[in-house]
């Protein structure tokens, strides 16, 4: 009977590990309304509805595949057009337009933790877009992110560094 019960004990442990617990959701919903609100006081984006229009913007572009067969899309702009990386691999590649990678990443995140959560990635595959994000952000000298805004202590008192707790 003890085994049993220990049994399950660990299988509910393992799904919150790969699921995430609401208390986990809650803090990274947290932690990127602080990250946004402090991109909105630097100027970086200008407003929080802002991050709902990046797709809109990105649809705009033409997407191509480079010879390695990683996305890309070229959005146009006034300037000329920005080239930005799609994927996990050239997102923050040379070439990739930092700003508008940026603001992909806060858009993507945010989208996952706005979504209900049956429609969500598990918490494994959020902690790999949140460890972009923070590198994202690790690259800006002068980026709030980077310190403690996406670094915050989880309500257990653990610190949560490049998405792993």
């Amino acid at each position: 009977m003890a085994r049993v019960a220990r049994l399950k004990g660990l299988q509910r442990e393992r799904r919150a590990d790969v699921n995430g617990t609401p208390q986990e959701w809650r803090f990274y919903r947290q932690a990127l309304r602080s990250a946004v609100d402090d991109e909105v006081r630097r100027g970086t984006i200008p407003d929080r509805a802002y991050l709902k229009h990046v797709f809109k913007q990105l649809d705009a572009g033409r997407i191509y595949a480079d010879p390695s067969g990683a996305l890309w899309v070229e959005v146009p702009s006034e300037s000329g057009p920005y080239r930005l990386g799609l994927s996990l691999s050239n997102v923050l590649a040379e070439g990739s337009d930092f700003r508008l990678a940026d603001e992909l990443l806060l858009a993507r995140v945010g989208h996952e933790l706005k979504g209900p959560k049956h429609q969500r990635e598990n918490m494994l595959q959020f902690k790999e877009d949140w460890a972009l994000l923070q590198t994202a952000h690790g690259q800006e000298a002068d980026s709030t992110f980077s310190g403690s805004t996406l670094t915050a202590s989880k309500p257990d008192g653990t610190v949560s560094a490049r998405g792993d707790q």
